[in-house]
């Protein structure tokens, strides 16, 4: 049996409104998708999130 592996590898992106993890919310997320020699395979969801006012008035 040949099998020929191809690794890929899944990036992950995220925009914060800052570095507490406690506070601070997820603003933006993004993924894209690549091979093994790091050319984009596809890109993924680009996702803005809902944030309240109030929060992003401390940022």
């Amino acid at each position: 049996m040949n099998v020929n592996f191809v690794p890929r590898y899944l990036w992950i992106g995220l925009k914060t409104s800052g570095q507490d993890p406690v506070y601070n919310r997820i603003l933006e997320f993004e993924c894209i998708l690549t091979d093994g020699r790091l050319y984009e395979q596809q890109e993924g969801p680009h996702l803005i999130l809902n944030c309240d006012e109030e929060h992003l008035k401390t940022m």
